[in-house]
């Protein structure tokens, strides 16, 4: 059987708390799958990095990359809109990815 890698989606630009945000429910992930590798934005996409900032296409581009070779995909929960978590949402049910719920942890 395949390892299991599960990728987190949610909302990044405009969200301040975004990296408390992914690293809670990565530590959820962790605790519920703990065999599971996870991939999280926050730490391998750079939002900020002193006078440099990617952008958001390129953000798009790497994430897209990293989520084609991933097993599932979590969504955070949330209310704010993301264009980004959109994209990734259809990108990973083309590719039949497995939605883990928040109501599995």
């Amino acid at each position: 059987m395949k390892n299991r890698v599960i990728y987190i989606s949610g909302s990044i630009t405009n969200d301040l708390d975004y990296i408390k945000k992914f690293n809670y429910w990565k530590r959820c992930l962790k605790n519920k799958f703990p065999k599971a590798i996870i991939k999280s934005p926050p730490d391998f996409v750079i939002v900020k990095n002193g006078t440099e900032k990617q952008t958001w296409a390129d953000a798009m581009v790497q994430c897209l990359n990293v989520l084609k070779d991933c097993t599932d995909i979590f969504i955070i929960p949330e209310s704010n809109q993301s264009k980004g978590r959109d994209i990734e949402i259809m990108f990973a049910d083309y590719l039949r990815i497995n939605f883990i719920s928040y109501y599995d942890l």
